[in-house]
C-alpha cells in the first residue's frame, strides 16, 4: 500500500513527500482565523523581525512549510552521511513533515521553524566532533548556533543541556571544551546586550523583555478527537521504536548506538521543556520531531512483516490526514 511508495530513495519519492506534505497544509491556507499561541503574545527579538516582515498570511505559511520541508530532507541528508539509521531513506522527511503539519494549529509561522533548523545545525555540528583527536572546536560552534536559536524561541534554552550530552555521550573528557561550550552559549547574549545598551544607552528594559517571555499568557484551544488518536497512535509507535532500539542496540555499530542515545535525549529535553515551560506549548513537537522521525523511520525499517508494516504505516498517515482535516470541515 503506502509504505512501498515512501520507502524509496529515487526523486520520485522526495517529489511525493513534497506533494505530501503540502497536501497536509491545505487546510492552513483555507482557515480564516488562525489559532492563537502564547508566541503570538512573547516574540523573541529575532523572530518578531521575521513576522514583521512575514505577518500571518498565506506568505507567512508558505515559508513555515518551506522551512518543515528543508529541515525534514537535512535529516535524510544527516543520515546519508553520517548512516545511524540501517539504511539510506527518506523516511525521516517524511515523518517531520507528517508530525509538524498534522495538527491545525502549527499551521502557522512560528519562531519554533526558525529556531528548528539552526537547532539542527548545530546537533550536526557536534556529529562532526565524533573521533576528532584532541580539542575540538565543534562544541564551541554548535553551542554559539543553539544560543543565537535561542533568539527565535527562549524555551529552547531548556534543550542548552543537549550540548554537554554530547560531549558526554561522543567525546573524551577535554575540559576545555566544555569550557568552549559554555562560552558558546553565552557569548550571542553578551553580544545582544552589548548591542542594546548601544541603541538603548541601558539594558533594563533587555532584561525585562527576556523575563517577560516567561510569563503566564492564558490561550484557549482544545485538541479535537482526531488530534488526540493521533498523538496516542504516535506515542504508541515511539513505545514500540524504542523497545526495538533497545533489543538491537547491543549489536550496532557503536557510533549507532552513540547517537541513538544523544536523540533519545533531544526527546527527553524536549518533554522537559514542555513540562517546566507555561509558555512551551504544541510548537514544542517542531524539536521533540527530530529524534523521533529518525527512531520512527528505523522501527518501519526493522519490521520483518510486510503486511504489519503497511497496516501500522497507513494508519498513521491517514489519521494524521484526518486530524488535520477535520478541523476545517467538521
Amino acid at each position: 500500500m503506502f509504505f512501498r511508495f515512501y520507502k524509496g530513495n529515487s526523486p520520485a519519492v522526495i517529489i511525493l513527500i513534497i506533494l505530501t506534505g503540502i497536501i497536509f497544509w491545505i487546510p492552513g491556507f483555507l482557515i480564516q482565523t488562525e489559532p492563537v499561541l502564547p508566541f503570538d503574545f512573547l516574540q523573541m527579538p529575532f523572530f518578531q523581525f521575521f513576522y514583521d516582515i512575514l505577518g500571518s498570511g498565506w506568505v507567512a505559511k508558505l515559508v513555515q512549510l518551506a522551512f518543515i520541508i528543508i529541515t525534514g530532507f537535512n535529516l535524510n541528508r544527516l543520515n546519508s552521511e553520517y548512516g545511524f539509521l540501517r539504511e539510506r531513506t527518506q523516511l525521516p522527511a517524511l515523518f517531520f513533515i507528517l508530525l509538524n503539519s498534522a495538527f491545525l494549529l502549527l499551521l502557522k509561522l512560528t519562531p519554533a521553524v526558525f529556531a528548528g533548523l539552526l537547532f539542527l545545525f548545530s546537533f550536526e555540528k557536534i556529529l562532526l566532533s565524533y573521533r576528532k583527536e584532541n580539542l575540538s572546536y565543534n562544541f564551541f560552534e554548535a553551542a554559539f548556533i543553539l544560543s543565537v536559536a535561542t533568539f527565535f524561541y527562549l524555551p529552547l534554552l531548556f534543550l542548552w543541556p543537549f550540548i554537554f550530552a554530547g560531549l558526554i555521550i561522543l567525546r573524551p573528557v577535554i575540559w576545555r571544551e566544555w569550557v568552549l561550550s559554555f562560552m558558546g552559549l553565552i557569548l550571542p547574549f553578551l553580544l545582544f546586550f552589548a548591542v542594546q545598551f548601544i541603541r538603548l544607552g541601558e539594558i533594563q528594559s533587555t532584561f525585562s523583555m527576556l523575563i517577560n517571555q516567561f510569563s503566564i499568557v492564558s490561550v484557549y484551544f482544545k485538541l479535537s478527537i482526531p488530534n488526540i488518536v493521533i498523538l496516542a497512535w504516535i506515542g504508541l509507535l515511539i513505545l514500540l521504536g524504542s523497545l526495538m532500539v533497545l533489543r538491537t542496540i547491543a549489536i550496532r555499530k557503536v557510533f549507532s548506538r552513540k547517537v541513538l542515545l544523544f536523540l533519545f535525549w533531544i526527546f527527553v529535553f524536549s518533554g522537559v521543556s514542555w513540562l517546566l515551560i507555561d509558555n512551551a506549548d504544541i510548537e514544542i513537537i517542531y524539536f521533540a520531531a527530530i529524534p523521533v522521525s529518525f527512531l520512527l523511520s528505523e522501527y518501519f525499517l526493522s519490521m520483518r512483516s510486510k503486511r504489519w508494516k503497511e497496516i501500522l504505516f497507513t494508519i498513521l498517515l491517514l489519521s494524521g490526514m484526518v486530524s488535520v482535516y477535520y478541523d476545517v470541515f467538521l
